[in-house]
């Protein structure tokens, strides 16, 4: 979702939505298990208790939870999102 959106916020939305489809070609889609709903859920639990932010959070902590289940690399340019998830291995473009 947020990856389409940055497709209709391009100034060649056209160009952006090839470039996207091509690079979805080539890197599988994960379907969302209910594993990865409760590793969310207990991020989300761990942060509130902690007193950090969590609204405007709900994709990011499912994109953490995916990567922290699947034992992934999250590849971000938004490091401040993820930056108080414990345990998440993070790559950054920037």
């Amino acid at each position: 979702m947020e990856a389409y959106q940055g497709v209709l916020q391009s100034t060649n939305q056209s160009g952006a939505l090839a470039d996207f489809e091509a690079f979805v070609d080539v890197v599988p889609i994960l379907p969302l298990p209910s594993a990865v709903a409760r590793r969310c859920a207990t991020l989300r639990e761990q942060l509130r208790r902690q007193g950090r932010r969590l609204r405007a959070r709900a994709l990011d902590l499912i994109i953490a939870a995916m990567a922290l289940e699947r034992d992934l690399i999250l590849v971000t340019r938004n490091i401040d999102d993820y930056r108080d998830i414990p345990e998440l291995r993070i790559y950054s473009t920037v």
